[in-house]
């Protein structure tokens, strides 16, 4: 939907989805019911994008789902709640002409790092009829960026900080014993040319 003329943007959407009966293909051809079940994701997103002065752009989501499977368990790697939010500074006129501030922050909410299935193989439900639950949970994380960029009409020139407050961080886990861990502060810088 868009309010306010052509500056400002929002949209919401709810969101379901399923999806039935997982299976996966064992040695000789044979099928073999592994996660013979059902998933399920129930949720909503939200965007924005404005431009709130012709100097100022604000960009940001949220999105909050729960991917769960017929027995109630979430789904490895797959967090409740995520959002983002960028905005941008760019100065349009006098000498600073072109420079450009920015910040961004990224959030993932807390997030299953496995299941006892994914170590061993083993089913959701164990011989007493009990559904494995995940064996741990990675912690939510906001990692944070910043940037300055100067654009004239041929050239533009940028950096950005990454992880701006070098903040330690699980990204990705398979299992306990592989797990992958965020990138510490770093930098990168960009030049564009037009002719």
């Amino acid at each position: 939907m868009a309010l306010f003329g052509d500056g400002f943007r929002i949209s919401l959407q709810p969101a379901s989805a399923r999806v039935v009966r997982l299976r996966r293909t064992g040695r000789l051809g044979r099928t073999v019911p592994r996660r013979a079940i059902d998933l399920t994701n129930r949720g909503c997103e939200a965007e924005i994008s404005t431009l709130i002065t012709p100097s100022f752009e604000l960009v940001g989501n949220y999105t909050r789902m729960r991917m769960r499977d017929s027995h109630g368990i979430p789904v490895v790697m797959v967090p409740d709640h995520a959002w983002a939010v960028f905005a941008k500074y760019t100065i349009r006129r006098g000498r600073a002409k072109g420079l450009g501030l920015s910040f961004g922050a990224d959030h993932l909410g807390r997030r299953p790092g496995s299941t006892s299935e994914s170590i061993r193989g083993e089913t959701l439900v164990t011989a007493a009829g009990v559904p494995n639950q995940p064996s741990f949970y990675l912690a939510p994380r906001t990692v944070l960026q910043v940037g300055v960029s100067y654009r004239s009409e041929r050239w533009k020139i940028s950096v950005v900080a990454h992880n701006l407050t070098n903040k330690d961080y699980i990204r990705a886990a398979t299992n306990r014993f592989s797990l992958e861990p965020g990138e510490p502060r770093n930098w990168s810088a960009a030049f564009e040319l037009r002719w």
